[in-house]
């Protein structure tokens, strides 16, 4: 059988025999992978190189690769109060579309395939994943001081929600974006929540980041956000909790009893001085547990074999 792409002569990043394997490709579709030499329409020359699955990149700000390296050295909400958010009131749609086909690219150079991402003007990252190929799980980033204040928001969402998930060819699937409990008022998370039942989708948002933001969600609600978020009943929709970094025993009993699935992002939380999440721990409790590399600002890359190895470091002091 003759395939449309075979790789030659590669190595295989889950078999320690070193042989030299080839891989026959049909479509989009693997549809070989064995030590006998196989025809192809395209030959690529696999020697010097290891086949690998593609990472997935599961919490990113993609467009972010425009603020790379700026505003360094500061804690999580100095840097977003008055470095990022003023500087993201520039933003327009044309520079998203460019700033995340960049981003995009960096990605597909180190070896990501598919991404979580949380921005804005998100029609437009939509844009730059079908022209790059890539794939992607898309949500607005959603802000609300009340349900009515963050409602145009929660339109985008929809909106995103009703015109990209699925397109592509199954290449894009869009969740819903709260941003964290800080940005958002309970009733507004009480729309999102609602509108996530109405559509079938799940949720992505940043939760327990640093320890001043569970210090103050304890002072205004009594609860921890994790704690808070399961009495609103965000979890019972299917949650994308990011860092999670400040997180109590309590709270990882929650999580694994509604499959919350959590991003890891260790470079950015030591970036921003936000702490080491709980990996460990999170495991034993049977919680899956994702990498990403959060935007190329809190970072600097959106390398993932860079956070593969610090994660790995980070675990031996578990």
């Amino acid at each position: 059988m003759t395939y449309d792409i075979v790789i030659k002569d590669v190595e295989l990043a889950d078999r320690s025999d070193n042989q030299r394997y080839s891989i026959g490709i049909t479509g989009s579709n693997i549809a070989y992978v064995g030590t006998e030499p196989v025809e192809g329409h395209e030959v690529i020359d696999g020697r010097d190189h290891l086949a690998a699955p593609g990472w997935v990149n599961a919490h990113t700000h993609v467009a972010m690769t425009l603020f790379r390296s700026y505003a360094d050295d500061m804690v999580l909400m100095d840097w977003l109060q008055n470095k990022i958010w003023p500087m993201e009131n520039n933003l327009d749609g044309r520079a998203v579309y460019w700033g995340s086909l960049l981003g995009i690219a960096e990605m597909i150079r180190t070896g990501t395939t598919c991404f979580a991402d949380m921005y804005f003007f998100m029609e437009e990252t939509a844009k730059a994943v079908g022209d790059s190929g890539i794939r992607a799980v898309l949500s607005r980033g959603l802000t609300g001081s009340s349900a009515a204040d963050g409602a145009g928001r929660l339109e985008e969402n929809t909106e995103l929600y009703r015109n990209w998930n699925g397109a592509c060819n199954d290449r894009i699937h869009v969740m819903l974006g709260p941003h964290a409990p800080y940005t958002c008022s309970n009733d507004y998370l009480e729309s999102v929540i609602a509108r996530a039942r109405e559509l079938g989708c799940e949720i992505h948002m940043h939760l327990a980041e640093t320890a001043g933001e569970v210090e103050d969600c304890r002072k205004k609600y009594g609860k921890t956000p994790i704690a808070l978020m399961e009495s609103l009943g965000m979890f019972e929709v299917g949650t994308l909790a990011a860092h999670c970094v400040h997180v109590d025993e309590e709270d990882l009993e929650i999580m694994a009893r509604h499959h919350v699935r959590v991003a890891h992002n260790p470079q950015s939380n030591l970036k921003l001085a936000s702490g080491i999440a709980p990996v460990a721990g999170m495991l034993q409790k049977g919680i899956t547990v994702g990498l990403g590399t959060d935007g190329a600002s809190s970072n600097n890359n959106l390398d993932m074999l860079e956070e593969v190895r610090l994660a790995a470091m980070l675990a031996k002091t578990q």
